[in-house]
């Protein structure tokens, strides 16, 4: 059960990532538009502001595919660090995933899943 509570989380932190990237939510930082229009995240800051997304979603696929349970609580307690510290931009869109995770890290047996 807790392998497909983290597995959702991994996707919702994927599906946040795309659409932080794809999705015109930002307001522009260049004088010329007016402030009703929307740009993506790369056409607002820049291909370097992908990376704080990029990390969260290999965290989140570190958290559920990691083999050993204290793995994945400290790349859980990263994952919500980081979160927490984004929180006024990126972090908003992480939000699902990291309750997803939260709650698929904790329904965990304590025992390694062979299966999963």
């Amino acid at each position: 059960m807790g392998s497909r509570i983290r597995l959702l989380g991994a996707l919702s932190a994927a599906i946040a990532f795309v659409i932080t990237l794809t999705v015109p939510l930002f307001a522009s930082s260049d004088g010329t538009t007016t402030g009703a229009e929307r740009v993506t995240l790369i056409a607002a800051s820049g291909w370097g502001a992908a990376v704080p997304g990029l990390i969260l979603t290999v965290l989140a696929a570190v958290v559920w595919l990691a083999r050993y349970v204290m793995i994945r609580w400290i790349a859980l307690a990263v994952f919500l660090i980081l979160t927490a510290l984004m929180l006024a931009s990126l972090g908003l869109f992480f939000l699902p995933a990291a309750l997803l995770l939260m709650l698929g890290v904790s329904l965990d047996r304590g025992t390694e899943d062979a299966a999963a």
